[in-house]
């Protein structure tokens, strides 16, 4: 595994693809098989983690990847996201959401809910044609 794999944090980039935005992870993950990636977080009073990121493979099976260099990396590239899109994510109440990749379509679904608000706003990158 390539252990240098960065995203790229450039606000401009935020609403490309996730195949333009990332595509040794990209590839990486479609060479495993990886059909969709899910990463949960939460956090407030200035804290606040990204959840282990929980993959799909094509056959369905799912795994949770809970250590090591793929979860760092992983976790890194939505952390860059979430601090673009969401820079005090984690200040006062705080926040929490999802991160859904599809791999197949290259489609991002981020749903971010501040803790202190009562509705949820839906954001979706990475959708063609929307």
């Amino acid at each position: 595994m390539n252990h240098s794999i960065e995203p790229k944090t450039n606000p401009a980039l935020s609403n490309h693809s996730m195949r333009r935005l990332v595509p040794e992870l990209d590839q990486l993950l479609r060479d495993l098989h990886v059909i969709h990636v899910q990463v949960d977080y939460s956090g407030g009073e200035c804290r606040g983690d990204l959840d282990a990121p929980l993959i799909t493979y094509a056959d369905g099976s799912p795994e949770l990847v809970a250590n090591g260099p793929f979860n760092a990396i992983l976790k890194a590239t939505f952390r860059a996201l979430l601090l673009v899109r969401h820079p005090v994510w984690n200040a006062g109440s705080g926040s929490c959401g999802t991160f859904g990749w599809d791999l197949q379509t290259d489609a991002l679904t981020h749903s971010h809910c501040p803790v202190d608000e009562a509705s949820e706003s839906m954001i979706h990158y990475g959708c063609e044609g929307l």
